[in-house]
């Protein structure tokens, strides 16, 4: 619903607004690549705090893009927060809690997902009417601020560090090149 809006109001044509897609796509790409060795240097308390800042910022600057560019600019900057943010919530749930807790855990977790993101299209139709392609970013990010007070107050003091065993390697290379490649495959699709 809010796509055609936005897509007008900078003033793309469909082929443009396809950047701003793939923009968010491959963010969240590279933040998946990342997550693991960014949360195991600085942890996921402080990875999840990064990560919901940036993308307040993030969708603050979608909020105002004056054009294509900008637009597909903010929105690789939201991707690269809110690719983190689902996996971080989802290893955490794994890695602090015991395996009698996790299976509510993860029903709440998916409730809170899947539900919330039900109600998206009509909530995106009421925000456009109401104030404009711009508000739907402004409603994103005034809901990452009460996520972000949950977090502060709810996650766990310790945030789980994997075992040796259960860390993975991923060079910087590897993620640029994947990234790459997921950028290439999504432009050769249009």
């Amino acid at each position: 619903m809010a796509a055609s809006h936005i897509q007008g109001g900078i003033g793309a044509t469909p082929n443009e607004f396809l950047w701003v897609l793939t923009s968010f796509a491959c963010g969240t790409v590279i933040a998946n690549l990342l997550i693991g060795q960014l949360a195991r240097r600085i942890g996921y308390r402080r990875y999840t705090r990064f990560a919901l800042w940036l993308f307040m910022l993030a969708t603050l600057a979608c909020s105002v893009a004056p054009d294509i560019r900008y637009l597909a600019l903010a929105r690789l900057l939201q991707g690269l927060a809110a690719g983190g943010l689902f996996t971080a919530s989802r290893v955490l749930i794994q890695l602090v809690a015991l395996p009698r807790e996790r299976k509510p855990l993860m029903y709440g977790f998916l409730l809170g997902c899947f539900g919330f993101g039900a109600l998206i299209p009509w909530l995106s139709a009421m925000v456009v009417e109401q104030a404009g392609w711009q508000g739907v970013f402004g409603v994103q990010a005034l809901l990452a601020l009460p996520v972000w007070l949950l977090m502060e107050q709810c996650y766990p003091p310790h945030d789980g560090q994997p075992a040796a065993g259960q860390q993975g390697k991923l060079d910087g290379w590897a993620v640029l090149a994947f990234g790459s490649g997921h950028a290439a495959v999504a432009a050769c699709g249009r």
